[in-house]
Parts: structure tokens; sequence; C-alpha cells
């Protein structure tokens, strides 16, 4: 083994990751995506996630269709939103989040993963790669949550789950060497009521 490798392959520890991220993905998926209509808010250039759901209605709106705030699709409409890896490109996340909540029917959710400041700054080219275009801004959980704060009337959502998913996390790299693993921050709002 030479010097500076593990006795893994990278290759192994990111398919690993993948997995594991879109494990969490199903398991969201699954939990919230149980009525018949389903949007789904992605990068340009990010596959679509809603593949896996079967018996819905869904709606894909590319980022750069939804950068004027006005979504498609009619007021409390949609029993999901879904948005993955996207919240890093919007330019303004209140009008953003607003948005997304306004199509949200009572009682549906909105799922939202972005990656950690963590990860994301030191693994620019994945993240790149993984969203279509270059980050905007990098969360950590706190901000994430102020800036959900700043924007929804808290009266209108309950908080059904957010977690920091960082399990394959390589910490043990130092801080000069690009990331492994995956550190995302998923966040699921319930919409308690209308505007």
């Amino acid at each position: 083994m030479k010097a500076g490798q593990s006795d893994e392959p990278v290759s192994e520890k990111l398919q690993l990751s993948r997995v594991v991220s879109s494990l969490e993905r199903n398991r969201l998926l699954k939990r919230y995506a149980t009525g018949s209509n389903v949007l789904e808010v992605r990068t340009d250039q990010t596959p679509s996630t809603l593949s896996l759901i079967k018996d819905s209605v869904v709606v894909n709106v590319k980022l750069a269709e939804a950068q004027n705030h006005q979504l498609p699709v009619e007021d409390q409409s949609q029993d999901l939103v879904l948005a993955m890896y996207v919240l890093e490109h919007v330019k303004d996340f209140s009008a953003t989040l607003n948005e997304w909540f306004r199509v949200v029917r009572i009682g549906g959710h909105l799922v939202i993963a972005v990656s950690h400041k963590e990860f994301q700054n030191r693994s620019i080219s994945l993240t790149f790669f993984r969203n279509g275009g270059l980050p905007l801004k990098a969360y950590t959980s706190k901000m994430l949550l102020t800036e959900l704060e700043s924007s929804l009337d808290h009266r209108s959502y309950s908080l059904c789950e957010f977690k920091e998913d960082d399990e394959l996390y390589d910490y043990s790299l130092p801080p000069e060497q690009r990331a492994r693993g995956i550190y995302d921050i998923y966040m699921v709002l319930r919409k308690k009521v209308g505007k």
C-alpha cells in the first residue's frame, strides 16, 4: 500500500456513502409520499428522485424554472414537495421556502435535504457534480433552522424530522484533504395552516 492510501478504496467508500444517502432518501419517501400529488424541485442536472414513487402524479420542476419563485401548481395542491440538495443553489431562501410551502396542502409535507457545510466546503467538486452547479450557500443545522424560523410563521408548520446524517463521514482526514463520505441535513415540515 502506498503512503496516504487507506486500506479501503475511496471508490468503495463513496459507493457505500451513496447507498446510505439513497437509503435515507428512500426512507423519507416511503414515510411521507403517501398522497397522490407530489412535486419535486430539483437542480437542472440532478436526476429525479421520484421514479421511486408509485401511483403518484409527479411534477418535476427544475430549479431554473422555479427561480422566479412561481411553481406551476395551484395553492395547497401537493401532498408532498420534495427538494433534495436544492436550497444551496437558491438566491432568496425565504421567498423560495414560502413558494414551496404555498403549494403544500394542509397536513402535507415539505422534505428538504442539503449537504452540510462541513462536507460541502471540503468536497466542492463532488457537490458540483451531484447538483449540477456551484452552490451559493452552505448550511449548518443552526443556519438552516434560523433561516426556516425567519421565513415561515411558526404557527404554520410542525418540524416532523430534523437529522444530521454523518454516519459515513470520515472525520479522521485533515482539513486540507477532500472529504470522504456523506454529511447531509434532512428536514421535514408538516403544514398546519394555509396562508
